[in-house]
């Protein structure tokens, strides 16, 4: 399988409404990490939102924690959310010391999935700090599967609009959107996997996502 990378980069974008958690008072840049912050104790937690949607710029938060493990039972570690009932979307995380699910599923990675439908998994972060600051903000979205040939779709939006979006179907393929943008509290990131609407299994994508403020002097 071919493997190849695709980074997407803007320079700077300012918007006039809202953003995250992190504040860089004090010369100290302070760091939202998907991964690291991820947590099955509460949704919303922190600036992150995990939930589900047919519609870019909307989120239906999920609300089972426990339905994920057990789905995975085979690959203990494997925790996450979705919605009471529903097998898919899924938002879960490998808690594990180990590389699970064909292998790539790395210690500390978290991976979304979409379903039929078009429904699609979001990851949303949202600027939780009074007034407008510069964040750092980077998204990786990496293809776990060669099961299918139907392609991954990831979209990353800032207050409801598209600002990157694309295919990946190689295994191990990768995808980066990078920006600084400048940002005021309640304005939304998303990121969004989800699929082409007719197959999606074998579509979901690990995410790795960080929004971090610049130090000040």
């Amino acid at each position: 399988m071919k493997t190849y990378a695709l980074v997407i980069g803007i320079a700077a974008l300012t918007l006039g409404c809202g953003g995250s958690g992190s504040n860089s008072g004090g010369g100290v840049s302070q760091t939202s990490d998907l991964q690291a912050d991820f947590s099955t104790a509460a949704n919303p937690n922190g600036s992150w939102t995990y939930g589900q949607t047919t519609t870019l710029g909307s989120l239906t938060p999920y609300d089972d924690s426990s339905e994920v493990a057990v789905k995975y039972s085979a690959d203990p570690g494997v925790v996450g959310w979705d919605t009471t009932g529903a097998d898919y979307p899924l938002v879960a995380k490998n808690t594990s010391a180990s590389g699970t699910y064909f292998g790539g599923w790395n210690p500390g990675d978290v991976y979304l999935s979409g379903y039929s439908g078009g429904l699609s998994s979001v990851a949303r972060w949202t600027d939780k700090v009074a007034g407008s600051h510069s964040f750092s903000i980077k998204g990786t979205f990496r293809r776990l599967e060669n099961v299918s040939a139907d392609p991954s779709k990831y979209w990353v939006l800032v207050n409801g609009s598209t600002v990157s979006s694309g295919d990946l179907v190689d295994l191990n393929a990768e995808a980066t959107y990078q920006a600084t943008l400048t940002l005021s509290q309640g304005d939304t990131v998303d990121f969004v996997v989800g699929n082409d609407g007719t197959n999606w299994g074998g579509t979901g994508l690990i995410l790795s996502a960080t929004i971090q403020t610049p130090p000040t002097a």
